[in-house]
């Protein structure tokens, strides 16, 4: 009896620590982002190692998020979205040109609900040729559960791209499964 009861016990306890952080993390390769406009996207290169800028100028991405949204039907209540975008320079042949001095790169992550813009975060990081960093947009909470999309935009350098987006639908306010995910990260890709 005691061992049913001891196997009761393991199996509520997993169902309760399950429930309390329903999260939700989705794994993209960079390849998913896209040029700001036909013309611009003459000049981006898709490979197996994402989006690459290859003009001779500084241009936008816009990349897409997923994201689990609240769900009625269900009871779910995901409403804390985090995200993660991994930009990288050209350090060799393996993405065309390689680039000999380090680059800036901004990107901007935005929530929309009906078309309108809510809110939006502005992170740079500066790339020596090669590299590759982690960029997180942490716990926002959705204006809108049912509504509210996100997505990234990214002022490329010559020569640099975005190999992978990350994202994390939870109900914890405090989840930090791609900050864990990005700190782990080689300085290279």
């Amino acid at each position: 009896m005691r061992s049913v009861a001891t196997k009761f016990g393991l199996v509520f306890f997993l169902l309760m620590l399950s429930s309390m952080s329903n999260s939700d993390m989705y794994n993209v390769p960079g390849s998913a982002c896209a040029a700001i406009n036909p013309a611009q996207a003459k000049a981006m290169n898709w490979t197996e190692m994402g989006i690459v800028n290859k003009d001779t100028r500084n241009l936008w991405i816009m990349c897409p998020l997923l994201r689990k949204s609240y769900s009625g039907a269900t009871g779910e209540n995901q409403t804390y979205f985090s995200s993660g975008i991994i930009p990288f320079s050209c350090g060799s042949s393996a993405c065309g040109e390689a680039n000999t001095e380090e680059v800036e790169i901004q990107c901007i992550m935005r929530e929309y609900s009906g078309g309108v813009a809510k809110r939006a975060k502005v992170e740079k990081r500066t790339l020596a040729p090669g590299d590759q960093v982690g960029i997180s947009y942490m716990n926002w909470k959705a204006t809108d559960p049912e509504a509210s999309i996100f997505n990234i935009a990214c002022l490329l350098p010559p020569n640099t791209g975005v190999s992978t987006l990350l994202t994390d639908s939870t109900t914890d306010s405090s989840s930090t499964l791609i900050t864990d995910a990005l700190a782990d990260l080689p300085t290279s890709p």
